[in-house]
């Protein structure tokens, strides 16, 4: 893609996030009302801008990511010499993975010995339920070759960028970040082949104005 789409991406992405977060941010506090973003908030910082920092913290994290995406699967495709069933395979064996890490992993670590198991299993419950959503209107944008990419990048990619989230075990947090990262996340795969056809259809018509002038 071209550099000024990728300037879109990021400005739009922070706007969306912050705005997000804040909404977030105010649904937690309701919910868990003695709920404080970040501890320096309770000494009389600001506590909306620790969630605005926050908030420009996450986009990034949401572009870095989508980016570092996109640059895999180029190269994997190109590895593999176009065999899209391989690549698709590969994307199922790191979903399923990702998936029994966020069960098994986080119980092994977090959970006290009265917690069963499936107090574990709503956080992948709710990240699958929301790629399935996100996936199925990708598909219905483009084609159904875009379900498996989709669900990838909605499950592992939103699952790695959760990692701080989960490592601190707070569910205000989790919801915060969880939601976050849902909503950039969707918007940016389901934003990228009007980026790459905008980017086509410039490329094209400068290809053809250079071959009007010669």
């Amino acid at each position: 893609m071209m550099i000024k789409n990728w300037l879109y991406i990021s400005m739009t992405t922070v706007l969306y996030g912050s705005a997000v977060t804040l909404l977030l941010l105010g649904s937690v506090k309701l919910i868990f009302p003695g709920f404080v973003f970040m501890d320096e908030a309770a000494k009389g910082t600001s506590e909306i801008g620790y969630a605005l920092f926050g908030s420009v913290t996450v986009s990034i994290v949401c572009v870095v990511g989508f980016f570092a995406y996109l640059v895999a699967n180029y190269y994997m495709i190109g590895i593999l010499k176009n065999r899209f069933k391989a690549w698709n395979g590969i994307q199922i064996f790191f979903i399923f993975l990702t998936l029994a890490d966020l069960v098994f992993l986080r119980y092994e670590n977090f959970a006290r010995s009265e917690e069963s198991i499936w107090r574990y299993a709503g956080l992948p419950i709710v990240i699958v339920t929301a790629a399935i959503a996100v996936a199925w209107w990708k598909v219905k944008l483009t084609n159904k070759n875009a379900w498996i990419p989709t669900l990838f990048f909605m499950i592992v990619v939103t699952s790695l960028e959760l990692i701080p989230a989960m490592q601190a075990n707070e569910d205000e947090y989790l919801l915060i970040l969880l939601g976050t990262l849902v909503v950039l996340n969707a918007r940016l795969i389901l934003i990228l082949h009007k980026l790459v056809n905008r980017t086509r259809a410039a490329k094209a018509a400068a290809a053809k104005t250079r071959s009007g002038q010669g």
